[in-house]
């Protein structure tokens, strides 16, 4: 099932603590951004950048969060209206620390309650035992060989280079099991 698609459901079941494995998180947040568009306050956090506005909504309310610090920043997610959604880059090296689950596993139940939702983004969960039970993990799937070969059409068609079956079978054989950014690096 599309990453999206499932992400999507659990919203829509309440659910408020998500972790997403994806081999390109950039993308990734992207498309969320773009699937939920307007429906939903979407804030972004890095370590880099702490608190960003990812749509309109969000731009609303960005001023009431704050944190430098992943577990501060979870705690002031609480000032998110109802609805909203927090993602958080490169969760997965920060997830063991016990502040950080902590704030976690504290933010389950007023979040379940308001419909908001803490996506975390990541290579890859070991999710702490006191996380295991709270959270979903949703598998970010590797790109089809449709999708490459789609992919590798348009860069093909971008660099005027006409394209053959051959071609197009040997550039999907190379980039399998890629994310389509690293796939359109090669």
């Amino acid at each position: 099932m599309d990453v999206l698609v499932e992400l999507e459901n659990a919203k829509q079941k309440g659910v408020p603590l998500v972790c997403i494995e994806t081999m390109d998180q950039i993308s990734l947040m992207k498309s969320i951004g773009l699937k939920f568009k307007e429906d939903y306050g979407l804030v972004l956090w890095d370590v880099v950048n702490s608190f960003s506005a990812i749509n309109n909504t969000s731009r609303q309310f960005i001023q009431s969060l704050s944190g430098d610090r992943l577990e501060e920043a979870i705690s002031s997610a609480e000032n998110m209206p109802e609805r909203s959604m927090m993602i958080i880059l490169n969760a997965h090296r920060f997830i063991q620390d016990s502040m950080v689950s902590t704030a976690i596993m504290k933010r389950r139940e007023s979040f379940k309650e308001n419909h908001r939702m803490i996506i975390c983004l990541g290579s890859y969960f070991d999710l702490p035992r006191e996380l295991r039970n709270d959270m979903i993990i949703i598998i970010e799937e590797a790109p089809t060989d449709e999708q490459l070969r789609k992919n590798a059409d348009s860069l093909l068609s971008a660099a005027n280079v006409v394209s053959s079956t051959k071609i197009l079978d040997s550039m999907v054989s190379a980039t399998r099991g890629l994310s389509l950014f690293n796939a359109e690096q090669i």
